[in-house]
């Protein structure tokens, strides 16, 4: 998107230890330091400004200084999990059958007769009764309100 002129933001960051995700190794700095030295952005949108200033200044956010904040790379927390806590590896799935992908055919259309017979006649809507009902309700309100007022 740089390369079309146009500027790159991110926003929304998870920040201040409350709720990071395991892909920073729990470091808001790590996170900043992915989206700015990592991607390259032109600026990021925070709730938490003062974690973004301390990194902006700070004189490791430069990669080509002798100590530098480096971005995470992808993959970067499995790899310091214990080969024994991983889970173990999913089975290869089984190969794939032409029956398996095509579908059948579908049954011909039949034509459908109609009922020799007429269904039974419709049910009278009930919605007159009800609005005469929120009428009635209505005006013994209105009168109880009068008695008492």
């Amino acid at each position: 998107m740089q390369a079309a002129n146009i500027s790159v933001f991110v926003s929304v960051l998870r920040n201040e230890y409350v709720s990071l995700a395991y892909d920073y190794f729990s470091d808001p700095i790590v996170e900043l330091a992915t989206y700015i030295a990592g991607l390259g952005v032109n600026g990021v949108i925070t709730e938490f400004p003062g974690t973004a200033s301390k990194y902006l200044r700070s004189p490791c956010s430069d990669l080509n200084a002798e100590i530098a904040i480096l971005p995470a790379e992808p993959g970067g927390l499995l790899s310091q999990v214990p080969p024994e806590a991983m889970s173990p590896a999913v089975a290869p799935s089984p190969p794939l059958d032409m029956a398996d992908v095509i579908d059948p055919p579908l049954p011909a259309v039949a034509k459908v007769d109609s009922p020799a017979t007429p269904g039974t006649p419709g049910r009278k809507s009930s919605s007159t009764t009800i609005a005469a009902n929120i009428g009635l309700s209505l005006v013994a309100i209105m009168v109880i309100s009068l008695l008492f007022a």
